[in-house]
């Protein structure tokens, strides 16, 4: 049974989108009249490796299901053949960055070989992208890196003729994903119960074996166009994505730094899935000056650029240290051991000194300045935190015991003061010898703890003082540490 029009276009804007053929070959059928099934599949992607063959599973699907709503935005209106045709270059181009990413990475890691004299990377290192863990890491650890938010190449497939794949019965997601080799698969039904019809649009990953996003509805056939605008939308749900940007800069010297809203990184600069629009980015080198622009960067396109900077014509600053051999850092890059030469900043810069057993410094240069010789003291031994813990837990213990045996000797005092009181009122009743021994004894015992409480209270006011010293020795060797 034919359909509507607009409804053959909508499928074939969802096929054309999601089956987009190999490079090679960006023809598609004319015959967009043909009859539209009632059960339709298509392929969305099948991750690639650069000989062909399939690639391991297990990290397609955890792509997808992360950046499944960031991908290339879908027109708004029915694409015509003039805008299919970009949209296949745009798709294309895109996933083509992903390997000229692993392209640069080798080349860079050739370069550094070559500067440290190290052994060069293996040519197995170029295909070793591959490797899910690898691969994995460096796209979670760095997506500021990921050209595109699908980071490896991928190969828009489809039946050869590029027409619907069709069933006369709905099958099951997981068998025609498995007949078409698809790990990720957009189908849809569309089918009629009486006057009602039913439209379902699904996104099953094969991996998980099971649909990561579903749309439904049903209608009656006058709200075909109503409900098909809606099926429309739920296809933006899936595809649509935030515009991009790709900038790489090349420069010269090689040492250029590049600084971009207050980060810094090494040249080449390559940063992909930018915001399109202005970005200020600088960059500078010791002994050259620096260099600002404001790029305008275009929307869903790739900017490179090569800059050169000037040299400065400042003399080099000369840093001496006693004793020598102490390592040199400008704006925390490491220049050299003293006696090192460092090119004249353009700006002021932080300069760091460090050796092994002696005391850091941290100074600063400017353009035009003298030349520097710094003398290295001796690293002074950091005081120990858990003998500063131990000595104020050893004073506060004999604080404590100070505190309540002056309490507990004055307590005593009193109630041997209260005998004496009575054996003297016994006594001056009866003049008997034994009550004026236990007098006489009673006074004395009153006596004796009256000035251990004394004593007492001297002992703990010292402990006290000694106790607050070694609390503020503690706080100190704590707050430096």
């Amino acid at each position: 049974m034919t359909k509507p029009t607009i409804f053959k276009l909508f499928v074939l804007a969802g096929l054309l989108y999601a089956s987009a053929l190999p490079a090679q070959d960006l023809t598609w059928p004319t015959d967009w009249q043909a009859q539209i099934p009632t059960t339709w599949t298509w392929v969305c992607a099948q991750w690639q490796n650069p000989q062909g063959t399939p690639d391991g599973q297990s990290i397609r699907d955890a792509m997808a299901r992360e950046f499944v709503q960031n991908w290339p935005e879908i027109s708004t209106h029915f694409l015509d053949s003039e805008e299919i045709h970009l949209l296949q270059n745009s798709i294309l181009t895109k996933a083509r960055l992903a390997l000229d990413k692993t392209i640069t990475d080798y080349r860079n890691q050739q370069a550094e070989a070559e500067i440290t004299n190290s052994a060069p990377p293996s040519t197995t290192a170029i295909q070793g992208w591959r490797d899910e863990n690898q691969l994995w890491r460096q796209f979670r650890e760095h997506p500021e890196l990921v050209p595109l938010v699908n980071p490896m190449p991928l190969k828009f497939g489809g039946p050869s003729d590029g027409t619907v794949v069709s069933q006369v019965k709905p099958g099951a997601p997981a068998d025609m994903s498995q007949a078409l080799n698809a790990d990720l698969m957009f189908w849809g039904i569309l089918h009629s119960q009486g006057k009602i019809w039913h439209l379902e649009i699904g996104l099953w990953s094969r991996l998980e074996n099971r649909n990561l996003m579903v749309w439904q509805d049903s209608f009656l056939p006058d709200e075909i166009h109503d409900r098909l605008e809606k099926a429309h939308n739920a296809f933006q749900t899936l595809f649509l994505g935030r515009a991009w940007a790709s900038l790489t800069i090349h420069a010269q010297p090689a040492s250029v730094l590049y600084r971009i809203d207050q980060k810094s990184y090494g040249n080449p600069l390559v940063l992909r899935d930018l915001q399109p629009g202005p970005l200020t980015v600088e960059a500078e080198a010791p002994g050259y000056l620096r260099m600002t622009k404001t790029l305008n960067l275009a929307a869903n396109k790739m900017t490179n650029l090569t800059w050169s900077l000037k040299q400065s014509s400042a003399s080099p600053i000369s840093i001496e240290t006693t004793p020598e051999g102490a390592d040199v850092w400008v704006d925390s890059r490491w220049v050299g051991k003293t006696p090192v030469k460092v090119p004249s900043p353009t700006t002021k810069a932080h300069l760091q000194i460090e050796l092994d057993h002696y005391e850091s410094i941290s100074s600063s240069i400017t353009q035009g300045q003298k030349d520097l010789s710094f003398l290295l003291l001796p690293a002074q031994p950091k005081p120990d935190l858990q003998k500063a813990k131990d000595q104020f837990y050893l004073s506060l213990a004999a604080f404590s015991f100070s505190l309540t045996s002056t309490i507990l000797a004055r307590a005593f005092s009193d109630q041997w003061t209260a005998l004496t009181n009575q054996y003297a009122a016994q006594y001056t009743s009866n003049s008997n010898p034994i009550v004026y021994a236990n007098y006489s004894q009673a006074y004395q015992w009153a006596q004796n703890f009256r000035y251990g409480a004394y004593g007492g209270l001297v002992l703990t006011t010292g402990v006290f003082v000694w106790m607050m010293m070694e609390l503020s020795a503690y706080i100190h060797v704590a707050e430096t540490q």
